[in-house]
């Protein structure tokens, strides 16, 4: 496997850290755009809008990456499903591979760019900035910087969990929700911001708690260990490279070890009681619990 300087994860935190490495400091010579739906048909204006400019700063909000640009103007992406977000190193042009796995990913283990590469970024330096998707759910914007937080993606966002939120906050968002499920909550993203389906199962498994009980139902301590649940999955999924799944893959183009330590989500075994482990819907979401285990 060929692969140096890549940037194609599921963890949007990592992809963060990773891309501010990489990208800042960087000038945009040239944009391609295979599929113009990727950018809402807005060719010639996401071109004229990114083209020139330098790559002064990466954000995240939730799950939406902001590239800022120089020039007043901001990219903002989301990956959806099965995006991915690949940078090549000027010496590594044509012989990216991304890491094998199981279906879809088989179809992106060939060189970059490939049938599923949408747009790509060429900077002055000759590296390149690769935006996959086999789906194509996702999407790239050219927003005005100054914009950004009027954004409707952006202006409606609950808290972020790992800054600075407090439990007298999160409990006083709970009692707004009482006849909701707790799972279906924490994913949704006007309550708090960037906890996916897999973060969702394993949080309320660290908890104790079944993903269908009403928030209504909850004791005092139960809330208090979802809350800490919250802070300690996400925080082990940064420590371990994301929630790898599919597609996904991390900075050294790896996928993320946080699947190896998942307590439920997809497993067929409580790794606890040993007892078997049930799927549900929630949400329209696939839900895995264990019933002994969690009440």
């Amino acid at each position: 496997m060929r692969i140096d300087h890549t940037i194609a994860f599921r963890s949007i935190i990592t992809i963060v850290k990773g891309a501010k490495k990489k990208l800042i400091g960087k000038k945009i010579k040239s944009v391609e755009i295979r599929v113009p739906k990727m950018v809402n048909f807005l060719v010639k204006e996401f071109k004229k809008g990114s083209i020139g400019a330098e790559i002064k700063d990466i954000r995240r909000f939730a799950k939406i990456i902001v590239i800022d640009l120089s020039n007043g103007n901001s990219i903002l992406i989301h990956l959806k499903l099965t995006g991915q977000l690949v940078y090549a190193g000027p010496s590594k042009i044509g012989q990216i591979e991304i890491e094998k796995g199981g279906h879809p990913s088989r179809v992106y283990d060939q060189p970059l760019p490939h049938n599923y590469t949408h747009v790509i970024f060429k900077f002055n330096d000759k590296s390149h900035l690769y935006y996959n998707d086999i789906r194509k759910f996702g999407y790239l914007k050219l927003v005005k910087t100054a914009e950004m937080g009027e954004r409707p993606e952006i202006k409606n966002l609950g808290p972020e969990p790992l800054d600075g939120w407090k439990y007298e906050e999160f409990k006083t968002k709970l009692a707004r929700r009482e006849r909701s499920k707790i799972k279906q909550v924490l994913m949704d993203q006007k309550f708090v911001s960037g906890i996916g389906n897999i973060y969702a199962n394993e949080i309320m498994f660290y908890a104790r708690i079944s993903p269908d009980r009403l928030i209504g139902t909850l004791t005092e301590e139960e809330k208090k260990k979802v809350f800490k649940g919250i802070q300690f999955i996400l925080k082990k999924g940064i420590e371990l490279g994301g929630s790898s799944e599919n597609t996904y893959v991390n900075l050294e183009g790896k996928k993320g070890d946080f699947m190896k330590y998942a307590r439920v989500y997809q497993q067929k075994v409580c790794k606890i009681c040993v007892g078997p482990i049930k799927r549900i819907n929630i949400g329209g979401r696939g839900t895995f619990y264990c019933p002994s285990c969690q009440v």
